[in-house]
């Protein structure tokens, strides 16, 4: 197979951005969610103040975005755009 290097334009930039961003986004909430949600039921249980709890969330919530980030990103690369497909190419 001939692979063919294209000049990336602002169009196909926004596209493969979007298609990243919208994916981490739905992933990175309900996992944050689920997280948040159950730090905070446990900091309730415990009886953490609220503030405690929301920062333990808030930081568990962050760590989440920051793990499944790469796994969003890789999973994008094996996603087609039409004729295209992102990829890593040696210099």
């Amino acid at each position: 197979m001939r692979v063919t290097e294209e000049e990336p334009t602002w169009f196909w930039g926004l596209r493969v951005w979007w298609a990243w961003f919208w994916r981490y986004l739905l992933i990175v909430v309900i996992l944050s969610a689920l997280v948040g949600g159950g730090i905070g039921a446990i900091g309730a249980l415990i009886g953490l103040a609220s503030d405690t709890t929301a920062s333990i969330g808030g930081g568990a919530g962050f760590l989440v975005g920051i793990i499944f980030m790469p796994f969003v990103f890789k999973r994008l690369m094996t996603k087609g755009f039409g004729k295209y497909r992102l990829a890593v190419v040696h210099k």
